[in-house]
């Protein structure tokens, strides 16, 4: 079988598990319960019969450096696969709020291995001064932008001083638009996303 590596970008995946510690709401409504996954991208193939219609292959998220063949620790909901910006926020450690402080330290990391924030195609954020809601979105012909939730106004410029990470669009803060969650799923369905990762 042969398998298409794509190690040139960071992905972010949801994983379902049922001892997962983390829930998301699929596009069709349904809460599913896993682990975000990060990293490269595999996607696998399914065999198709002859006269049957092909099925959508499964995508897997490995570490960089290798990927290991195990589909069943790694496969993601292909409706969550989200592509790494390359940018951080709130790189400045001291300024990241306690819980943050805590979920990192919690995982046995330190203060001097932090980063920031990854930003990843359908975060939310909410901006301090204007009181709304962005979503960063993602498309092949203008990159990646930050749409206004309510989809008046044009996109905000990639900066991200005012802005405060809320969740993303799979967990989603109880105050943020439904009918923001269903428009981007609508823009976003999981065929194009495959047309997007085989072009």
């Amino acid at each position: 079988m042969v398998y298409n590596i794509l190690n040139r970008a960071l992905y972010r995946g949801f994983h379902p598990a049922l001892a997962g510690k983390e829930k998301i709401v699929k596009p069709d409504g349904k809460i599913s319960k896993g682990n975000w996954l990060y990293g490269c991208l595999a996607v696998v193939p399914m065999p198709v019969p002859d006269g049957a219609k092909p099925q959508m292959p499964i995508l897997c998220l490995h570490s960089p450096e290798r990927w290991s063949g195990r589909v069943g620790e790694q496969s993601v909901y292909p409706s969550t696969l989200a592509l790494f910006s390359g940018t951080w926020m709130d790189t400045d450690w001291e300024a990241v709020s306690k819980p943050v402080q805590r979920k990192w330290l919690e995982r046995g990391k330190t203060s001097a291995g932090w980063k920031g924030i990854p930003v990843f195609e359908g975060d939310i954020f909410w901006h301090r001064d204007w009181k709304a809601y962005f979503v960063a979105t993602y498309d092949q012909l203008r990159g990646f932008r930050l749409e206004p939730a309510d989809g008046d106004g044009e996109p905000l410029t990639w900066f991200f001083g005012q802005l405060k990470h809320k969740g993303n669009i799979w967990a989603p803060p109880k105050e943020f638009p439904e009918k923001a969650v269903r428009r981007f799923h609508e823009s976003r369905n999981t065929d194009a996303r495959l047309e997007t990762i085989q072009f």
